[in-house]
């Protein structure tokens, strides 16, 4: 595949080659410094913990990691707890841009996303009995509720991972380290939480240990891997293990991206071309698997965070294509009357992931300037994702992620709120836990790796150069010069 290699820089962002120091206002997340020296001050209850600690200082201090070249013209000036709260911010990024000053700072939904009123058509139907509290205010007895619950369930699922063999944990595969890692982003508001869930991923990392090498089909897994592996490297960078692992992804990664023959026996979703396949003349002539295999592919635009790592530039027009074949293609909604069925409710988690693309599963705040017809899914058919609730609270859980990734709270939006308190009911009759007890490890673990994300207020990572975020925009820029070449170029042999 043909590959491109740049680089972007912006003069309002202090780059090392491990993170970028933001200033203390960005995101909201700055903390007082007594949090970063108490962190500091804590025990470490092994050598991972004290990676950790090693790795939060030199982040405040705006050290570099030793990750690739080293850069040392960064302006350790910047408070350490702004330094630590970023500390998720990925760096570099391999994309051109037409104007390298240009940064993308957080905006705002329009006035009325979050709703305490809903309108006609989004009210709950009468077969949902609401409580007598639907429309009382959430209290601070419920947040303390909540945060106890979303501590709990983490260290519930960490523990789970502690407590079962090395080869459950491998025939879990990537779904094991996703439950955890998810947990780690946009979580840097809330010290201890992070740091376990950093730490948990970072265990549940080495246990898979790169896996086998090399192989042009089926990447996905191995591509994800690389990013949280590089990922973990920002936040443990004194790990040598942990880099020595994210070398070896990078290498078979970029070996199998420049031996495939192409995009698709990399992507290894169709025998046919993602050109033809992705038409957006014709979205429904898809089949939703092979559509969903495509939106699975997620972790290609982490690729853009791993400055050693040289994208193909085919993949920024798949990226393009993918995202405005997804915004045409007609979803299925819950059957009114009914609720969902087992075909429309994977149409349901279908878009719940289209959605994780520019967010980055919640890292950075969802635009309905982006994706209106994410966020109007999510309204229309909510109802009967709580409908279902008891036989799979999943659904739920994932549309009000959205919802909070929107900037919407317990505080301002009747949909979180009610949510929040079904899930919060759960958690205290089943014995303060969500954990699923079933013979199933994948089920096991998939209770409290959403839940967590129903119940809780986490912020937002700012959307400056080398983030997700930033990158996502980027490579849509990009992608979508690539359209239109590609289309003058039809257009010319046509002719």
């Amino acid at each position: 595949m043909t590959t491109t290699t740049t680089t972007t820089t912006n003069s309002s962002t202090t780059m090392t080659n491990n993170a970028y120091v933001v200033p203390s206002i960005v995101g909201g997340l700055a903390r007082g410094v007594a949090v970063f020296l108490a962190l500091s001050a804590a025990s470490p209850s092994s050598s991972i913990s004290a990676h950790y600690q090693s790795g939060l200082q030199k982040l405040s201090l705006g050290e570099d990691s030793g990750i690739g070249g080293g850069n040392s013209n960064c302006n350790s000036s910047i408070p350490g707890p702004a330094a630590a709260a970023a500390i998720a911010a990925t760096i570099s990024s391999n994309i051109n841009s037409d104007n390298d000053a240009n940064v993308y700072h957080e905006e705002q939904n329009p006035p009325g996303t979050c709703l305490l009123e809903l309108p006609t058509e989004w009210e709950p139907p009468s077969s949902i009995p609401l409580p007598a509290d639907y429309h009382d205010v959430w209290t601070e007895e419920e947040q303390t509720l909540a945060e106890y619950a979303s501590q709990k369930s983490l260290d519930e699922l960490v523990g789970f991972f502690d407590g079962i063999d090395e080869e459950r944990i491998l025939n879990l595969g990537t779904n094991g380290i996703n439950s955890v890692i998810d947990q780690c982003f946009a979580s840097a508001n809330k010290p201890a939480f992070h740091q376990k869930a950093c730490e948990g991923a970072n265990r549940i990392m080495k246990i898979i240990n790169g896996g086998e090498g090399w192989a042009c089909r089926r990447m996905r897994m191995k591509t994800k891997m690389l990013f949280y592996a590089h990922y973990l490297t920002l936040i443990f960078p004194l790990d040598r293990e942990l880099k020595e692992i994210r070398s070896h992804y990078i290498k078979v990664v970029q070996k199998s991206m420049d031996q495939c023959e192409d995009l698709d026996e990399f992507l290894a979703a169709s025998d046919v071309s993602w050109r033809d396949n992705l038409d957006l003349d014709n979205p429904a002539a898809l089949s939703r698997d092979i559509l969903r295999d495509y939106v699975h592919q997620q972790g290609l635009i982490n690729l853009y965070s791993i400055p050693e790592f040289v994208v193909p530039a085919e993949v920024d027009h798949f990226i393009w294509r993918l995202w405005t074949f997804a915004a045409k293609y007609p979803y299925l909604d819950a059957d009114e009357g009914i609720g969902y069925r087992a075909e429309t409710r994977k149409h349901g988690y279908l878009l719940t992931h289209v959605a994780y693309w520019p967010t980055g599963y919640g890292r950075h705040r969802q635009f309905l300037s982006d994706s209106r017809y994410v966020y109007d899914y999510v309204r229309k058919n909510y109802w009967a994702a709580a409908r279902t609730f008891d036989a799979d609270p999943d659904l739920l859980a994932e549309f009000i992620d959205i919802l909070r990734a929107c900037g919407c709270t317990e505080d301002d939006d009747v949909m979180v709120r009610y949510g929040a308190r079904l899930f919060l009911n759960s958690f205290k009759a089943h014995g303060e836990s969500f954990m699923s007890h079933t013979n199933s490890d994948y089920s096991a673990i998939h209770g409290p790796w959403t839940a967590i994300a129903a119940v809780s207020r986490f912020q937002v990572e700012p959307i400056v150069p080398g983030s997700h975020g930033y990158n996502w925009r980027k490579v849509l820029e990009s992608g979508a010069r690539a359209e239109r070449e590609s289309r003058q170029l039809e257009s010319t042999i046509s002719e």
